[in-house]
């Protein structure tokens, strides 16, 4: 449905989740486990462009999307279930500030960007993330 968010129904959106986000994620959840039994594979996802910019009046399909990068990003290797304190020592060192960030830090950029401070600051994408995005 082509229409301005507060025009679009919810079982619409709702149905757009259902296939894009949870269609990907099922069939991710199944294969993974056969392909690791029958030594590996590929898994190749096409959000398409609108799982890297916005267009307006279509506002459920771009975020199905966006999350569908967001799932395809989560499954890089590195961090093993159980290990959390190794994970987090991990992503210190890849980080150009050297340490993990404090969830105050995140509560502070939400603060400013809720605040009048920041009534000309639209559309951007903001990170508390020690740089790690910037690499």
């Amino acid at each position: 449905m082509v229409a301005p968010i507060v025009d679009s129904p919810i079982d619409a959106f709702d149905q757009v989740m259902a296939v894009n986000i949870k269609g990907v994620w099922l069939g991710l959840k199944y294969v993974i486990p056969a392909m690791l039994d029958n030594g590996g594979g590929s898994i190749v996802m096409t959000p398409s462009m609108a799982g890297l910019k916005g267009t307006p009046n279509i506002s459920p399909y771009i975020t199905s999307k966006h999350a569908v990068v967001g799932m395809m990003r989560s499954l890089e290797s590195g961090f093993a279930p159980g290990q959390e304190e190794a994970a987090k020592a991990q992503l210190s060192q890849m980080m150009p500030m050297g340490r993990y960030g404090e969830p105050e830090e995140v509560a502070n950029l939400m603060a400013f960007l809720c605040s009048d401070d920041a009534s000309f600051c639209s559309g951007g994408v903001s990170s508390a993330d020690g740089g790690g995005s910037a690499m």
